[in-house]
């Protein structure tokens, strides 16, 4: 799994929990409310979707601490997001809400922060090449917002082109890929025809299916293929950062 796909998938993980918990937060609000011990109609109605909701966290939970780098299964929060998913479980089955009420709070406000937070941290010190590219777009992704994130990853490549070939900054495009793979002097140069053709190829692909949908903003683009553009994205800038390299020697 790519490393830009690998942070977006452990973010969506992340965020399946926090809903499954914030569900179970609703549940047992409702619960120990109105359970006395005198009238359990309430929570007698909720015990099999709160029971059924305990089961998603479980998964999402598993889920998400596979997922996650060795060195961090065994952390603080880990162990304590799966205290907390069990302590649920438990004190419902034993009909006592009100004992497992600071579960989900608990889960929400502590256990997810600090796995987020050591997720992040391991992250960005393997980020090769571009930490500054992922910086830029993480809080998109985190966001499960896409269509910003494309947007931040094309403007991102056209700053790093421009400047590497020294042209102007009003350009984009097609007038871009024009100026980088066919004119007669080209700033990729150093690439032999059939490569200067499949890149352009591929540039233009990407504008017209991803860049320009991005421009409107009331389109929502699809995660995996999104995901899938700006891996290629990331992956035809270093070819031609190659190409500047070989030029100017």
């Amino acid at each position: 799994m790519h490393m830009l796909t690998y942070h977006s998938h452990v973010h969506g993980l992340v965020r399946d929990i926090t809903a499954s918990a914030s569900r179970l937060l609703v549940l047992l609000s409702k619960c120990v409310t109105t359970h006395d011990g005198s009238s359990a109609t309430t929570f007698d109605k909720l015990k099999p979707d709160i029971l059924a909701e305990c089961e998603v966290l479980k998964v999402a939970t598993s889920k998400l601490l596979e997922a996650l780098p060795e060195n961090l299964k065994t952390s603080k929060s880990c162990d304590g997001l799966k205290r907390h998913a069990n302590f649920i479980e438990h004190w419902i089955r034993k009909d006592k809400p009100e004992s497992c009420l600071h579960d989900p709070v608990d889960i929400l406000s502590d256990d997810l922060p600090g796995i987020v937070r050591a997720f992040d941290g391991w992250y960005d010190s393997k980020v090769v090449p571009y930490p500054e590219l992922q910086k830029r777009l993480s809080r998109h992704i985190q966001a499960d917002d896409m269509t910003s994130a494309v947007r931040e990853g094309f403007a991102f490549w056209k700053t790093r082109v421009v400047e590497m070939f020294d042209l102007s900054d009003d350009i984009d495009g097609s007038r871009l890929a024009t100026r980088l793979f066919d004119d007669l002097e080209s700033a990729t140069e150093g690439l032999s025809d059939q490569q200067r053709k499949a890149c352009k190829n591929l540039y233009t692909s990407l504008y017209t299916l991803m860049r320009n949908p991005s421009s409107h903003g009331d389109i929502v683009l699809d995660r995996r293929l999104s995901e899938g553009g700006l891996i290629l994205l990331v992956w035809l800038l270093t070819v031609l950062e190659e190409a500047g390299q070989n030029r100017r020697r």
